[in-house]
């Protein structure tokens, strides 16, 4: 063959090899789709896995609206990923980075990988919707099974996790589970207040309100309520919240084979400081909500419902996620 003839060969040879880059490429994508639940003037955006499993964040954005307004007046980008399910093998003792698929790359952090597709129900009493599934966190010491149950409640316009770990691997595990969220504050996130009557996040608080530098101007982050509602979690792993963006929900736990540990934790989107420290006031770091199981969601909207009401005001896009 001449040395035209082979240079047209290697060229042939060189783009089939990126034609199959590019197949192979697409075919290893992550399919998905995004979905918005509405909860009263709050609305969720979520990323529902079409193609598990996959480790990444289901809830990527959260966004509160004043009703009536003209131009409309919204506050966005609350979340970087919110209320993820994660595992800490013992000895890790921080966790503040960027929320991406590649902290579950990281020694000793194992990410909830979803093994089959969320089902959205958005027919649920009194407007509430709900997104639920199964999956499996995978740690050095054996698997770990998963469900999972988020609710979007219209009256308290908030997200809550709800999640339920079984140890099956047939020996024990013992390290730290924890529900990650990254603000959509960034650097920029500060406490207002926190359960135990200061703006510095301890273990002890079992919840925090947060804003993007105190900022309650539209077009600002939403001023946002976290809060444990499984007793025994704490803020742990690092979080401090004041110029960073990470919350961990944390227990450490050391489950025999058969043993379960529930997680469960909320966020409510407001307007204003005042109308989120309203809606916890008399509620201290002695008194966390009691824990709810899967099947009790309905009774968790109205529980939430009851704390959320006492002398509070009916609450008021950044980016795209």
């Amino acid at each position: 063959m001449g040395q035209s003839g082979k240079k047209k060969l290697a060229g042939i040879i060189a783009g089939g090899a990126v034609a199959m880059s590019s197949l192979l490429g697409a075919s290893l994508a992550r399919a998905t789709t995004k979905t918005t639940i509405t909860a009263g003037r709050a609305k969720f955006t979520l990323r529902i896995d079409t193609d598990p499993p996959t480790s990444s964040f289901m809830m990527i954005d959260g966004t509160i609206v004043v009703p009536n307004a003209s131009p409309t007046i919204s506050y966005s980008d609350a979340f970087d990923g919110a209320l993820e399910i994660r595992f800490a093998a013992e000895g890790v003792t921080n966790t503040n980075y960027s929320t991406t698929d590649s902290d579950c790359a990281r020694t000793g952090i194992a990410c909830l990988e979803r093994t089959s597709v969320a089902t959205v129900d958005n027919n649920g009493p009194s407007g509430v919707s709900t997104v639920s599934g199964v999956g499996i966190i995978r740690t050095v010491q054996g698997n770990l099974d998963v469900t999972y149950t988020l609710t979007f409640d219209p009256l308290t316009e908030s997200v809550t996790q709800v999640a339920t770990i079984t140890n099956n691997s047939g020996g024990p595990i013992a390290g730290t589970l924890f529900l990650h969220t990254n603000f959509g504050s960034d650097s920029s996130t500060q406490v207002e207040s926190t359960s135990s009557g200061d703006n510095i996040l301890g273990s002890s608080d079992t919840w925090v309100i947060t804003t993007e530098g105190g900022n309650e101007d539209p077009g600002a982050d939403p001023v946002i309520l976290s809060r444990v509602l499984t007793p025994g979690l704490n803020a742990g792993l690092g979080s401090t919240l004041n110029g960073t963006d990470d919350l961990n929900w944390t227990v450490a736990v050391n489950l025999a084979n058969g043993d379960s540990q529930e997680l469960s934790a909320q966020h409510r989107l407001f307007t204003s400081i005042a109308s989120a420290q309203a809606s916890v006031a008399g509620e201290s770091a002695a008194t966390p909500v009691p824990a709810i199981g899967t099947a009790g969601l309905l009774g968790l909207s109205l529980l939430t419902g009851i704390f959320g009401a006492a002398g509070a005001m009916r609450n008021r896009n950044k980016k795209a996620a």
